[in-house]
């Protein structure tokens, strides 16, 4: 295993993109894509950094043989020979495992806001309060848990996607309105209220830049496409189409067994909405590893052409 496979390898275990590794480095993302490509070299300050980002030695960076990285304190070792990590190893901080200050301070101050709100309404709202102050808190509560369990810098994104979910959910249950109606915009009609028609459209739209801003946040990212991702891929796409084709025949059967009564229609609102989460999920996740693999070879040919 050469050099610049190691340095992928190793990269793609910590979750590491480009342009974070060549941040510590101090040098640009081309230089660290042309490494892994074995264009060119490392110099040798730079290996030694390499060896201390990746908490490994510079034996098994250069040469790969049982690398093992430890992501919970930081020290990398080769459990299979049972050997102990170096005290410089011992000394490097893990770069991925811990939250940044950033993330814990705001995550603290989310989860204050949302117990602080939750409280005052549970007091002063009186009949349903605490019921109420759930609703209102739930979004700080929940953003302030992905900020103390996040490591990477992508917690502003995942929030989003959180309080997306959240206020897609409530619309439903409190005025059954979905981003689904966009559908109905040619037969829309005064009677049946354009705001709720606005609404929907804005649901759409939110939805659609969430899964455009993660495909570009994850572009970057290295994808191996081997024969067992080539199989999950297609199993991807198929699963993709049966989730959206699907749809109108549980409905009519749902809708036959349990009747539209109360309790059938939040159960079904429930359904509807994990849905659509895994829906979008699946969608995200499918187009962004397209991207991946897309923006992989054209780098290759371009630096084959260098």
């Amino acid at each position: 295993m050469s050099l610049g496979e190691n340095i992928v390898r190793l990269r793609t275990e910590k979750r590491q993109p480009q342009e974070e590794l060549a941040d510590l480095l101090g040098v640009s993302r081309q230089s660290v894509s042309k490494w892994e490509s074995d264009v060119s070299v490392p110099e040798l300050d730079k290996l030694i950094k390499l060896s201390e980002v990746f908490a490994v030695t510079m034996d098994k960076l250069v040469k790969g043989n049982n690398i093992t990285i430890e992501t919970t304190d930081g020290t990398g070792r080769d459990r299979s020979k049972g050997e102990e990590p170096t005290p410089f190893l011992d000394a490097t901080p893990s770069q991925q495992t811990k939250p940044t200050r950033g993330n814990r301070t705001g995550g603290v101050l989310y989860l204050c806001l949302g117990f602080v709100l939750l409280t005052w309404l549970t007091l002063y709202a009186g009949t349903g309060g605490f019921v109420i102050g759930f609703i209102f808190a739930l979004p700080f509560l929940v953003c302030g848990l992905i900020c103390l369990l996040a490591t990477g810098k992508r917690t502003a994104l995942w929030c989003g996607w959180a309080l997306y979910i959240l206020t897609d959910g409530y619309l439903r249950y409190a005025t059954g309105l979905t981003w689904h109606a966009i559908f109905a915009t040619p037969y829309w009609t005064p009677q049946m209220n354009y705001m709720r028609l606005f609404i929907a459209w804005m649901q759409f739209l939110a939805i659609v830049l969430l899964v455009m801003v993660t495909m570009l946040s994850y572009r970057r990212e290295p994808l191996a496409l081997d024969n067992k991702a080539k199989t999950l891929y297609i199993i991807g796409w198929i699963t993709l189409a049966a989730v959206w084709f699907s749809w109108g025949l549980v409905n009519q059967l749902y809708w036959a067994a349990i009747g539209p009564n109360r309790v059938g229609a939040q159960f079904y609102t429930l359904l509807y909405l994990l849905r659509d989460v895994i829906f979008w999920a699946l969608l995200t996740a499918l187009l962004t590893a397209s991207l991946r693999l897309w923006n992989g070879k054209r780098e290759r040919r371009f630096e084959t052409k260098r």
